[in-house]
């Protein structure tokens, strides 16, 4: 797998960590856990509820993301942001996924979920994490807003 993906896309590099298919609705996809968010910078969740079938599999990724190397063998930044606490009533079920992992970045901005019943501090401090771990790589710092999930 790995020699294709250098022969395809250039790739020299490949950092696996192991899934939990058929947990949630994302079938444990690895961008759901963590993602690049430049060269060498890696943003991770982890849950903290030991009761949640992600616990122990955030913080295997965890210890891989921290005794990993970049492609040129460097140690990875690895920024961990929790996964939401509580979710809307209405999205509170096994097949749900909260995270904020799942962010979108277009120009200037970065788009984060909010996941909380109610706004506030603990439903921002992510997205007032994820925005600047992009600005040293833009010319200007992006924003971060928050979004609802559609109700």
């Amino acid at each position: 797998m790995e020699a294709e993906l250098d022969r395809l896309l250039g790739i020299t590099k490949v950092i696996w960590p192991p899934g939990i298919a058929g947990r949630d609705i994302t079938d444990g996809h690895t961008d759901f856990y963590a993602r690049f968010a430049s060269p060498g910078v890696v943003v991770a969740g982890l849950d903290n509820d030991p009761r949640s079938f992600d616990y122990d599999v955030t913080r295997r990724h965890l210890d891989i993301l921290h005794s990993a190397t970049d492609a040129h063998d460097r140690p990875l930044q690895v920024d961990v942001i929790d996964v939401p606490a509580t979710v809307r009533e209405k999205f509170d079920n096994d097949d749900f996924a909260a995270g904020y992992i799942n962010f979108y970045v277009c120009n200037g901005a970065v788009i984060a979920l909010e996941h909380a019943p109610t706004s506030g501090e603990a439903n921002s401090a992510p997205a007032a994490r994820i925005g600047p771990i992009w600005s040293p790589r833009d010319r200007h710092p992006p924003r971060t807003q928050t979004g609802r999930a559609p109700t």
